[in-house]
């Protein structure tokens, strides 16, 4: 920033403070001398529009803004248009967007930065339903299409009152007048996204989604300089007017391009898969950027403290392993085994198979560890499942009772009963060699990303969008202007 150049914004707020200041002398003095209520009055007005501008009016014209987070992308404009649905049916009544320290299986602890193109934020002020802040990713749109129509449809006992309504409202914007005066498509909703994002950057819609990696789903254009994470459909908007000169907005889902309604598809631009989008689509499709606009970590339901550790030497944190005493060896597995027998056997059985005495009539029966899942269960799950226990059934947080060395010890134990491969143990040689392996993998997906994003820049995003699955997309990059004067 060039700092010679005359600041007349913070000039403008210098002078106004003083002038409130002036203004807020006169009235202390006055009130010196005299009671009455008009001088009193007047004297709390001032106070009170003091703070008001010091407070809100000073930061927001000054170079106090923080910057955009670097890892955080903004919202695309159908993701705000689902933020919109979102906060008019009043969602955040029953839903929190936020994790705090002490909650359990919620994820990651919630940092100020997530919430950097949140305008206005909506946390939420209790929990009757789930919190949201990372179910991004978790479900496909189908299902919560279905849960939106039909919450018990979805989720059997479920509380949460019906929104059918939300498939019969289709998601349009009208026409609006460029900087030439000149009515266009792309003029109205970069007005839309404008007022939706309260000035804040957002991006275009999610033209072309690659769909050849289910775990990675990215995202092409819209406005970023890279592919992202995108776990819902591409979207388009109408290239011309259509009822009441309105532009529809358009999705793309071929397995049931009728939409959940049943609807029969309407629209000049319903064919091939694509469908007029209704505000079910749009209010999904921002669900699913919940937790996922940000990179995602493995396991990211594991807090924060249990995942990872400070490393004193380096000042940077680094996932949480046992201590490099704890080794894989036989010692060690004695050590967990005689805990295990002690504290946790008459839940889960002397062999690990959940058929413990004690558990045997209660309604949530204790895990199998020889369940095919727990040979994926990394060194932090087992430490965290072991301190905080499981939220809904009886097992303790043995955290309160067991010290940090014998958690590890019984985690050893467990990773012996459960019968896992040596690749996922610490301190192998497999395990080290499968690390290896999945750093290589990880450089391969980034490798095959900017194969990706050269592929697009050329031969085109119609030709790549064919090629991952979806159609042509029938939308110029280029504004599209309309003269309809």
């Amino acid at each position: 920033m060039d700092t010679s150049a005359f600041n007349y914004p913070a000039a403008t707020v210098a002078v106004v403070a003083v002038l409130f200041i002036f203004v807020f002398g006169i009235f202390v003095i006055r009130s010196t001398r005299h009671t009455g209520l008009g001088v009193i009055m007047g004297g709390a007005l001032a106070a009170f529009l003091a703070v008001l501008f010091a407070t809100v009016v000073v930061p927001y014209l000054s170079d106090m803004q923080p910057p955009p987070p670097k890892d955080l992308r903004p919202f695309n404009i159908v993701e705000l248009e689902g933020r919109s649905i979102y906060l008019r049916e009043g969602c955040y009544y029953c839903h929190s967007q936020f994790v705090r320290p002490n909650d359990r299986d919620l994820g990651p602890v919630s940092q100020a930065s997530d919430y950097y193109y949140d305008s206005p934020a909506a946390l939420g002020t209790q929990r009757t339903g789930p919190d949201l802040s990372n179910v991004g990713g978790r479900f496909g749109d189908e299902y919560h299409r279905r849960h939106h129509t039909d919450p018990r449809d979805a989720r059997p006992g479920s509380l949460m009152p019906p929104f059918p309504w939300l498939n019969d409202n289709y998601v349009w914007e009208k026409m609006a007048k460029n900087e030439d005066g000149v009515k266009t498509v792309h003029a109205g909703i970069e007005r839309a996204g404008n007022i939706m994002s309260g000035g804040l950057r957002f991006l275009r819609e999610p033209r072309v989604v690659d769909r050849r990696d289910p775990e990675r789903p990215m995202a092409i254009g819209g406005g970023w300089d890279k592919p992202y994470l995108y776990y819902s459909t591409a979207y388009k908007w109408a290239e011309q007017p259509e009822e009441k000169g309105r532009i529809y907005l358009y999705t793309y889902d071929p397995r049931r391009p009728e939409g959940y309604s049943g609807q029969v598809p309407v629209g000049r631009y319903a064919k091939d898969g694509w469908r007029r989008a209704t505000e079910n689509d749009v209010l999904s499709t921002y669900l699913q950027s919940m937790g996922t606009r940000k990179p995602m970590r493995p396991n990211p339901e594991i807090p924060d403290r249990f995942y990872y550790e400070f490393n004193e030497d380096t000042g940077e944190r680094e996932v949480r392993h046992a201590e490099s005493s704890i080794s894989y060896a036989p010692k060690f597995i004695v050590q967990g085994r005689g805990i295990y027998m002690d504290k946790c056997a008459h839940c889960h059985g002397n062999n690990g198979d959940g058929k413990g005495p004690a558990g045997r009539d209660w309604i949530k029966r204790p895990a199998n560890f020889t369940e095919e899942k727990f040979k994926t269960y990394t060194e932090p799950m087992w430490f965290w499942r072991i301190s905080e226990g499981v939220p809904g059934t009886q097992m303790p947080q043995w955290q309160l009772i067991l010290s940090e060395d014998q958690r590890w010890w019984l985690a050893r134990y467990l990773q012996y009963v459960a019968k896992v491969d040596r690749k996922l143990i610490s301190g192998t040689d497999e395990y080290i060699a499968e690390q290896q392996r999945m750093s290589g993998r990880e450089a391969a997906h980034r490798e095959k990303d900017r194969e990706f994003e050269a592929d697009v820049e050329e031969r085109g995003a119609d030709a790549v969008n064919v090629e991952v699955g979806a159609p042509e997309a029938e939308v110029s990059e280029d504004e599209i202007e309309i003269d309809l004067e």
